[in-house]
């Protein structure tokens, strides 16, 4: 038998936005900061800094995809709240005497 507490859904739900906006916050906060100008003009500092600038695109790309991910995931734990919710709510209807 498999037991389902749709409350539990709801706030695992709630944890996962959570951590979206957490993360969120942090990139925007800190993600200037992976940004570096070059120290000089010269070729390997416009090099390093080149690189690290494609770094951090990648980084960007991945951060934007896990805050997605997350709320995704958060969207379908309500959804599937609320699904099990009714079917508890029609199981119930059927037991009722009338």
């Amino acid at each position: 038998m498999v037991v389902v507490e749709p409350a539990a859904l709801v706030a695992a739900a709630v944890a996962l936005d959570e951590a979206a906006s957490r993360l969120e916050t942090a990139h925007r906060v800190h993600g200037p900061g992976i940004r570096p100008v070059p120290a000089a003009l010269e070729e390997v500092s416009r090099l390093v800094s080149h690189t690290q600038g494609r770094i951090a695109d990648s980084f960007d790309v991945a951060a934007s995809g896990a805050v997605e991910q997350l709320r995704r995931a958060a969207r379908t734990l309500r959804a599937q709240a609320g699904e099990y919710t009714a079917a508890d709510l029609a199981h119930a209807t059927g037991l009722t005497p009338g």
